[in-house]
């Protein structure tokens, strides 16, 4: 289940491109590049990546893995499918589809939010949408919609990766958990927001203390000695440098990036198991997205800086 994926190097070099023939030619180093070839319109590469991903859920179901990770898999698209419905119920219309690759039916999850029946959505979905109905009735703010359904998604994955039985998925789990709180540390240093209101807003489940988190928020003083105790070498080293070299908030996601395929690199060490499928599995959607985003943006003629921003802003 070998493949080239697109690490760091490439995806710079993606982002660089001058042209829309220059990005082939880098996509051609990878098996995306075949299904990319040839096209220049944003409706061209959604068909191609959207043929892509509808692969990755047939191979998940074909590969006789638990149905745990199909979950694992199918929610991140049906976390997605709810928080359009809800911002756009709220007055807020989003300018995208639906997935239709989540575990609940387009059709279902639509008419269930439609008519506030959230008790026929799985129990996570449920408990999200209730919660988030509550926080924005009481402030009418929007962002809570994202932070309330970013909690009931991670927390939920968590619970998969436990009923796995895998201790690699479990810390693969609890890691992602940490770059996302990383990412939202970092990015509330250019916001007005109190150290309390970051210390709600972060998520559960990591592995690294919310001080740590907390400490690169407001750059304090022993702030190098916190992230000393973050557990993961990879995360805790590499954030060090790319603090010391005062690398752009906007460029963590690239950071991150790496983070992830050198962790999902490692189920190498499995040879064959669940291990091996998921790794491929996400290591390709998380492929998908960074390149959909990147060659949006291309298509857009935006400057390198801006394509960068946009690939953190989606992971946010």
């Amino acid at each position: 289940m070998e493949t080239k994926l697109i690490n760091n190097a490439r995806l710079n070099r993606l982002i660089d491109a001058e042209n829309l023939e220059e990005a082939h030619h880098v996509l051609g180093e990878t098996d995306l590049g075949p299904d990319l070839r040839g096209s220049s319109s944003l409706e061209e590469i959604e068909v191609a990546l959207e043929k892509k991903t509808a692969g990755l859920v047939k191979l998940l179901k074909e590969s006789r893995v638990p149905a745990a990770m199909c979950r694992y898999f199918q929610s991140h698209f049906d976390i997605i499918n709810l928080r359009i419905l809800l911002k756009s119920g709220f007055g807020q219309e989003l300018p995208v589809d639906l997935s239709t690759f989540g575990e609940v039916p387009v059709d279902r999850i639509r008419l269930l939010v439609k008519e506030g029946a959230y008790s026929g959505l799985p129990d996570y979905l449920e408990a999200a949408a209730d919660e988030t109905l509550v926080k924005y009735q009481a402030n009418s703010d929007f962002s809570v919609i994202d932070s309330t359904l970013d909690k009931h998604y991670f927390w939920n994955l968590v619970d998969l990766a436990e009923k796995l039985r895998s201790t690699w998925i479990e810390e693969y789990t609890r890691l992602i958990i940490d770059l996302a709180n990383g990412r939202m540390s970092l990015r509330s240093r250019q916001k007005n927001i109190s150290t309390g209101e970051l210390e709600e807003a972060l998520l559960k489940g990591g592995r690294v203390r919310n001080d740590v988190w907390l400490a690169l928020f407001s750059e304090s003083e022993n702030m190098n000695e916190a992230l000393k105790s973050i557990p993961n070498a990879a995360l805790r080293d590499g954030l060090i440098e790319w603090l010391e070299k005062k690398r752009p908030v906007g460029e963590f996601d690239l950071f991150a990036n790496k983070v992830v395929l050198d962790y999902l690199n490692t189920s190498r060490r499995f040879g064959v198991g669940p291990e091996v499928v998921f790794s491929y599995i996400f290591a390709k959607g998380h492929e998908i997205k960074m390149v959909r985003l990147i060659m949006a943006g291309l298509i857009g003629e935006l400057p390198p800086e801006r394509i960068r921003e946009r690939v953190s802003a989606v992971n946010e």
